[in-house]
């Protein structure tokens, strides 16, 4: 059966949402994708948007109602969004409203904005879910990674959390929302050789596993081999 799925945030090759986009669309699943990057392929649902731009944003998606009548199956929100300010010495300069709106458009305000349009595209059994970072959650996480760099992109993450699971706890359908939180180093070449013989598969499987146990909860995937579902809630490791 073919799954209409909504991804925002797929426009690096290489990269976990763009080769899960490939990998469904070969699959012969319909599949709308939202990217601020200019998209690698030129297909007719491919749509680019600029979080920046709240109006713009949505004119976009009453747009995307008009012309899909379906319901939506999968809502993945994968944008990695913006991270300010991102060292703490920003906060001892005048804030800069933009890079702050920015921030929280991409992370927050944008999703809210859709789930709000399209609540009515979703259906029992449709499931909503938000890739994140944990860092800000909990104090032992954010020494981890270090306090004094990318304050706002964990703190804008951390919010998204908490709306997640205030979606989850106040549904009145049986939408699925959720959390994935992989750990994937793009950014080495161990790490990307990992992410194609292992991460990817993972994560893909992963996504098409969550079912209504998986409500409110923050999968994790801190370098592991195996990802694991939480029985409630998030939990440290």
């Amino acid at each position: 059966m073919s799954l209409n799925i909504v991804i925002f945030g797929a426009g690096i090759p290489g990269q976990f949402g763009y080769d899960f986009v490939q990998k469904v669309r070969g699959e012969g699943h319909n599949v709308t994708v939202f990217s601020h990057k200019e998209h690698v392929d030129k297909h007719p649902q491919n749509i680019t948007i600029e979080y920046g731009d709240y109006q713009s944003c949505e004119k976009t998606f009453d747009q995307f109602l008009i012309d899909n009548n379906s319901e939506i199956d999968f809502l993945i929100f994968n944008q990695s969004g913006g991270v300010y300010p991102f060292f703490i010495r920003d906060g001892y300069e005048k804030p800069n409203l933009q890079q702050y709106q920015y921030t929280l458009n991409s992370q927050v305000v944008i999703p809210h904005l859709f789930i709000s349009k399209t609540i009515n595209k979703m259906k029992d059994g449709s499931k909503t879910i938000f890739f994140c970072n944990t860092s800000g959650l909990t104090l032992e996480d954010r020494f981890r990674m270090g306090t004094d760099v990318l304050v706002g992109y964990v703190g804008a993450n951390a919010w998204k959390v908490n709306m997640m699971y205030g979606y989850a706890k106040a549904r009145t359908k049986n939408i699925t929302y959720c959390c994935m939180a992989p750990s994937i180093r793009y950014h080495t070449p161990e790490g990307v050789e990992r992410y194609k013989n292992q991460d990817f598969n993972l994560l893909y499987n992963w996504v098409f596993s969550v079912d209504d146990t998986s409500n409110g909860k923050i999968m994790t995937c801190w370098g592991d081999p195996v990802i694991r579902k939480l029985v409630t809630g998030y939990e440290s490791q």
